[in-house]
C-alpha cells in the first residue's frame, strides 16, 4: 500500500480543499477516515524508526569511544615494545663490545685490561688513558694536551698500536675565569707618567681592571687582546719666540707591562690653531697570572698642549686561556 507522509498528505489535502471544491463531493467521509488512519499509522511508524536510529547512534558512539581508547592502549603497547627492543639492542651491542675487548685485552696484557678499570687521579691525556679508565664507546673526547684542552676521536674497536685508534680534532676553548673589560675616561686627562684611569666602566667581568688605578692585572695565564682609541686635542702655541712660526707639538702614548714599555702611539701637529688628532693602540699579549698592563701619556709630550678627551675607549678581553690544568697533567 502506498503511504503518504504526514506533511505531503496535509499539503495535498489542503490544496484540494482550496482549489477544487468539487473534491468534497467526490470524496466520501469513509474514504477520508481511511486516509486519516493511514496517515496516523505512517506517523507512528516514523516515530518508531526515529527512536531506533537514535538508539543505533548511541551504540555507535559508544563503540567509537571504545575503539579510540583501544587505539591509545595499542599505541602505548607499541611504544613500550620499541623501548624494550632498543634496550635489548643496546645490551647486544654492549655484549659484542665486551666480547671483542676480552679478546683484545688478552693481546694487550693486564696493563690495558678494562675488566678492572684504573682510577686516574689526573686528567686523561690520550685515548689510551680513557681506555684504561674503562671507556669502551668510540667517539669524541676531551683530553689534556701540552698546555690546552684538546678534542680527539677515539676508536675503541682498535688496539692502541693500530692506525686510527686516536685522531686529533682541535683545541677546546675552555676558560676557567672569563675576563672582559670596556671603559672610557670620565673627563679630560693631561697628567703624564701616570696610569690613565678608565673610570667610566661599562664592563669588567672577572675584575681584571682596577677602576681606581687604571691598571689591568691578568687573573689567569693566557693570550689577551688590548685596544685603545680616541681623540687628542693639541692646542696652538702663540708664545713661541716667533708668533708666525708654529712650534711642533706631539702626543706620545705608552703601553706598559710590569713597568716596561711594550708599545706606543704617536701623533703630532705644527699649527698655530688648536687641532684634533686621532690615536689608537692595539696589542695581543701572552700574559701569566699577576702580569700588569697600563697606559700613560709620555713625559716628552708637549705637556700643557694636549688633552685626552673623554671619548677615549679602552677594551680588554681574554682570547685564550693556557695551562688551565697544569698541575693535573699526567
Amino acid at each position: 500500500m502506498f503511504r503518504l507522509s504526514t506533511a505531503a498528505f496535509f499539503i495535498n489535502f489542503t490544496f484540494l480543499l482550496l482549489v477544487c471544491p468539487a473534491f468534497l463531493n467526490a470524496v466520501t467521509l469513509e474514504e477520508l477516515h481511511k486516509q486519516f488512519l493511514q496517515l496516523k499509522e505512517n506517523f507512528e511508524f516514523m516515530g518508531i524508526q526515529n527512536d531506533v536510529l537514535e538508539n543505533e547512534n548511541v551504540k555507535l558512539a559508544v563503540k567509537v569511544s571504545r575503539l579510540e581508547t583501544q587505539k591509545g592502549n595499542d599505541e602505548k603497547i607499541v611504544e613500550d615494545l620499541f623501548a624494550k627492543i632498543t634496550r635489548l639492542e643496546g645490551e647486544i651491542k654492549r655484549k659484542e663490545f665486551f666480547s671483542t675487548f676480552e679478546h683484545k685485552n688478552h693481546l694487550l696484557g693486564p696493563a690495558f685490561n678494562i675488566s678492572s678499570t684504573t682510577e686516574l687521579k689526573a686528567i686523561p691525556t690520550s685515548c689510551a688513558d680513557l681506555r684504561s679508565m674503562g671507556h669502551i664507546w668510540s667517539g669524541i673526547y676531551s683530553v689534556m694536551g701540552s698546555s690546552m684542552v684538546e678534542n680527539v676521536y677515539c676508536d675503541f674497536t682498535k688496539l692502541p698500536s693500530e692506525a686510527g685508534f686516536q685522531q686529533w680534532i682541535g683545541f677546546v676553548d675552555v676558560k676557567s675565569v672569563p675576563n672582559y673589560f670596556y671603559g672610557q675616561l670620565n673627563g679630560d686627562f693631561t697628567t703624564p707618567d701616570t696610569p690613565i684611569p678608565f673610570r667610566k666602566i661599562f664592563l669588567n667581568v672577572g675584575g681584571g681592571m682596577n677602576e681606581t688605578t687604571g691598571i689591568f692585572t691578568a687573573p689567569v695565564n693566557g693570550k689577551y687582546f688590548f685596544s685603545l682609541s680616541g681623540i687628542v686635542q693639541i692646542v696652538g702655541s702663540p708664545n713661541s719666540p716667533d708668533p708666525t712660526t708654529p712650534r711642533p707639538k706631539d702626543f706620545i702614548l705608552y703601553m706598559f707591562k710590569n713597568g716596561v714599555i711594550i708599545g706606543s702611539s704617536y701623533t703630532d701637529e705644527s699649527n698655530l690653531s688648536t687641532q684634533f688628532e686621532n690615536y689608537s693602540l692595539q696589542s695581543t699579549l701572552d700574559l701569566i697570572t699577576g702580569d700588569q698592563i697600563w697606559l700613560e701619556i709620555a713625559n716628552s709630550s708637549s705637556i700643557g698642549y694636549v688633552y685626552m678627551y673623554s671619548g677615549c675607549h679602552f677594551t680588554v678581553f681574554l682570547m685564550e686561556q693556557t695551562e688551565i690544568f697544569q698541575l693535573l697533567v699526567l
